[in-house]
């Protein structure tokens, strides 16, 4: 009898068979699980290992505790597999390949530090070995610097992907990854030469959304964006579920709307006041999400925006493109772009039969399957045509949404931030990789002019904390002048933004929901416009506002304008009354843009029927 009939014979007969398979050296045993494999009973393959397990004290039992962790782990069952793969380590602890698999286990329930701590297990044991197995190490390597990046331990995750590089150097991803970490860190220049990497391999690496925040050229931003959806999503399988529906005239129009930012994030913080603008007595409004459950009022919000709502996450991206494709919707305006967390897969398929694209990623995106893109005439010049594979779809007024009824939090004082009472207070509040050493040269040339001033920042992290301090000693500018507070909830940020008297626009990234917020509460914002769709969202939100003369195009008259507006309280007491009258601007009427965007909207749909 086979090892395919004992595994399915009844108890009474289980004996005899159990005879033959301990009996069973562990060849023939991996013969029968390719049996069971060839034969499509791949289900079969774990219980034949552990009752195989339970009959034998072969010296290689090891060997089969390691294939019943995989085959565990492949359907599904990262417990038993981490059990499994922990027997084959108390016969044999420097089984490399049992231990990596250990750690994915571990993260795979939600135990990320046990990971990392297994992971590096495997790291010690594969550097005691006299020969180095190479794509072990570099697969250990990433595996640890991807995690710990996640678990925003940036300085460590650096140092094991650099020690990957060193090991292996063409590996496109890791430095990408290697790169922004350097950015989040404010280690600069972020794109630091490595051993056997060439500049140009380093460029071609970088993340759109890195390039974003280094580079106000656009055929720069284009060329990355272009390596990066051949390298990342070449192989997509592409489709057109979306086929053209035939509306009559008086049909409302199916807009869909597709994030995984509708929660607690920039994206999701500009958007509700604009959803439920929509008139929904000409466009039937529909939201697809994969956002993360973050139970926030912003959450519930934007759900109850939707006229219908689903949420995708636990479907795979052929699913979510037949669910989106099913209700017939005309127009799919997709709000992540290039950003982190992207399902690329489901556009791919085309589950519309036009795509847009708006808000997520603020630069070209070069993907084919996305038809359009949502801009202002400020922000998308003609001058970026060339540029963008996506057609242009200019608004009047400012492109970026915002909300009226947004909630602020405790009105603070500035000692309760830590922030001189008598003080010019300069603030910046970007994420850390979006800095960069043109801008804060700059800003430090603005404090050494501005005596009694300070630069109020994000502390984002310890590592970007340390970096900019020391950066500032090099210019002469004492620690204490930068203030440094944690971020703070969505309503207590914008219960401290009166607090600050100039926002310091970020160049080439321009500040977008952070800038909205600002307006909103009255604090002036100085901007740099440039070259670029993300360097010009700050000009585009101060020509709505009705405060042009905020706009600067060379660093010179920027660094200039903040010195003047610092030094000339009457000029600047005039600036800060127009800018309380910011919330009557165009900038905030969402009234308006959804009105216009409709009208957008409708253009490019496909013809009805009369």
């Amino acid at each position: 009898m086979s090892a395919l009939e004992a595994v399915e014979a009844p108890e009474s007969v289980l004996s005899s068979l159990d005879r033959m398979l301990s009996s069973m050296d562990l060849p023939a045993l991996l013969a029968q699980c390719e049996v069971l494999r060839q034969s499509g009973q791949g289900a079969a393959i774990a219980p034949l290992y552990q009752r195989w397990l339970g009959l034998t004290q072969s010296p290689v039992r090891y060997v089969a505790w390691f294939n019943l962790g995989v085959e565990l782990s492949n359907h599904a069952d990262p417990a038993g597999a981490e059990r499994a793969y922990l027997k084959a380590l108390a016969l044999k602890p420097d089984l490399i390949e049992a231990q990596f698999n250990l750690g994915n286990c571990l993260e795979a329930q939600g135990r990320p530090a046990e990971a990392i701590a297994a992971w590096r297990t495997a790291l010690a044991h594969l550097d005691a070995q006299a020969v180095q197995q190479v794509s072990l190490i570099v697969m250990v390597l990433n595996a640890l610097g991807r995690l710990l990046e996640i678990q925003k331990q940036f300085r460590d995750a650096t140092a094991y992907l650099e020690r990957s590089l060193a090991v292996q150097p063409a590996q496109p991803d890791v430095l990408q990854h290697w790169v922004h970490l350097r950015q989040k860190q404010c280690q600069w220049p972020a794109e630091s030469p490595l051993p056997h990497v060439s500049k140009h391999s380093m460029r071609m690496a970088v993340s759109p959304l890195a390039m974003l925040a280094s580079q106000d050229d656009p055929a720069m931003q284009v060329l990355s964006v272009r390596n990066f959806v051949a390298r990342k999503f070449g192989t997509l399988k592409t489709g057109n579920l979306g086929a053209a529906r035939h509306r009559k005239s008086n049909e409302r129009l199916r807009v869909a709307y597709v994030s995984g930012d509708l929660c607690t994030h920039a994206v999701g913080l500009l958007l509700p006041d604009f959803l439920e603008c929509h008139d929904r007595s000409k466009v039937e409004v529909f939201g697809y999400c994969w956002s993360p459950q973050d139970g926030s009022p912003t959450q519930a919000r934007l759900r109850n925006a939707f006229e219908h709502f689903e949420r995708i996450a636990d479907l795979d991206d052929a699913t979510a493109a037949e669910r989106i494709a099913a209700a017939g919707i005309d127009i799919l305006i997709d709000l992540h772009g290039l950003s982190a967390g992207i399902r690329p897969g489901i556009l791919a398929l085309r589950p519309a039969p036009i795509i847009v694209t708006w808000l997520g990623f603020i630069g070209p995106t070069a993907m084919p399957w996305i038809d359009y893109v949502i801009g202002d005439r400020f922000a998308l010049p003609d001058a970026l045509e060339p540029y963008f594979s996506e057609r242009m779809i200019r608004l009047n007024g400012c492109f970026l949404p915002g909300d009226r009824k947004r909630q602020v939090g405790k009105m603070t004082t500035r000692a309760e931030c830590g922030l001189p009472e008598n003080a010019f207070v300069f603030a910046t509040f970007n994420n850390a990789y979006k800095l960069n050493p043109d801008m804060w040269n700059c800003w430090m040339r603005i404090l050494r002019q501005v005596p009694k001033s300070v630069l109020w920042l994000v502390d984002d992290n310890p590592w970007a904390t340390e970096n900019l301090h020391a950066e500032a000693l090099t210019h002469g500018i004492a620690p204490e002048r930068l203030i440094l507070n944690p971020r703070a909830s969505h309503a207590d940020f914008l219960g401290r933004l009166p607090l600050a008297d100039l926002f310091l626009d970020n160049h080439p990234y321009n500040a977008g929901s952070t800038a909205n917020d600002a307006l909103w509460m009255g604090l002036p914002i100085l901007t740099l416009s440039g070259r670029c769709f993300v360097s010009r969202m700050g000009g585009s939100l101060l020509t709505a506002t009705g405060v042009p003369e905020l706009i600067t195009y060379h660093l010179s008259d920027y660094e200039q304008k903040a010195i003047s507006l610092a030094k000339n309280p009457k000029e600047y007491q005039k600036l800060r009354a127009r800018i309380a009258r910011a919330r009557q601007s165009p900038a905030f009427d969402m009234n308006q843009l959804a009105q216009e965007i409709e009208r957008f909207l409708f253009q490019i749909a496909k013809p009805v029927l009369v």
